[in-house]
């Protein structure tokens, strides 16, 4: 017999500040970095279960031209969540110039 419960989603960034009463369930994807990873990883009272899409990993393991399997899927999920983001806000491009905005490359 299966049981259902009512549950609710939000992003990373609707659930910073909140703590929530039992289980949460994250889907991690290879956007995640270190300060999403800790948001997300540290919003629940009981357990946390991360979920990855292994077609994402997969691919991503492929384009390096390294083996697929759940070690190498874990290494790479693991500085997926690692890595620092350069974030930039609004504020920032004001005070830029068109030209110098132009010339910066996105990330991702």
């Amino acid at each position: 017999m299966i049981a259902y419960v009512q549950a609710y989603a939000s992003t990373i960034y609707s659930s910073q500040g909140l703590t929530v009463d039992g289980d949460t369930l994250v889907l991690a994807n290879s956007y995640f970095d270190r300060a999403n990873t800790y948001v997300a990883g540290s919003r629940h009272k009981q357990n946390c279960y991360w979920f990855f899409n292994s077609e994402e990993t997969d691919i991503a393991l492929l384009d390096e031209q390294l083996s697929i399997n759940d070690q190498s899927r874990l290494k790479l999920v693991a500085n997926w969540c690692k890595q620092e983001s350069d974030v930039k806000q609004a504020t920032e491009f004001l005070e830029a110039s068109p030209k110098s905005i132009k010339s910066q490359k996105l990330q991702r």
